[in-house]
């Protein structure tokens, strides 16, 4: 279940400032992919015509990621620096999952007398990861300097959740 989904795109950009007019000219690539797993599995009991038990797991794994390199030219008229970067983005997800399902059943009579429940257990494990350098370059792209400007976010998340239910 591999999507990856590369495209161009261009951005241009006008600001108005009093005299002064600031274009912001960029182009790069935006590649974007998913990817994912899961395993399913089930029985139901019946331990008497009346009285059934399911037991249901559900187990998986999923990812989602996107990178854009671009280029940027960045000056004002009336005339200023005109300024060249490189921009690289990034950002991903990566989880895992699972998940337990009891469901218990039993009728007294026909009519509509009975006790039923359930009881859910789910778990999740993962990140996200947020990255983004920039590089100040020549004309031609070369890079200039050593020193990237850099952002960087890291988040770890992990939840577990319970949940029942019993009617009579």
């Amino acid at each position: 279940n591999k999507r990856p989904s590369p495209n161009d795109w261009y951005r241009y950009r006008e600001t108005y400032s009093g005299d002064t007019v600031r274009y912001v000219i960029g182009d790069g690539d935006w590649t974007w992919g998913r990817a994912g797993e899961r395993i399913r599995i089930g029985a139901d009991y019946f331990a008497t015509d009346r009285t059934t038990i399911s037991v249901f797991a559900n187990l998986g794994h999923f990812q989602f990621r996107y990178d854009n390199p671009a280029y940027y030219r960045d000056y004002t008229i009336p005339s200023s620096e005109e300024t060249f970067y490189r921009q690289e983005t990034s950002f991903s997800v990566n989880n895992y999952f699972y998940s337990i399902n009891l469901n218990f059943s039993h009728k007294f009579n026909d009519n509509g007398h009975e006790i039923s429940g359930y009881l859910d257990f789910a778990s999740r494990k993962g990140g996200d990861a947020n990255e983004s350098y920039e590089w100040d370059t020549d004309p031609d792209w070369n890079l200039v300097g050593e020193v990237p400007l850099r952002q960087r976010g890291i988040e770890e998340n992990h939840s577990t959740d319970l949940e029942g239910k019993l009617d009579y």
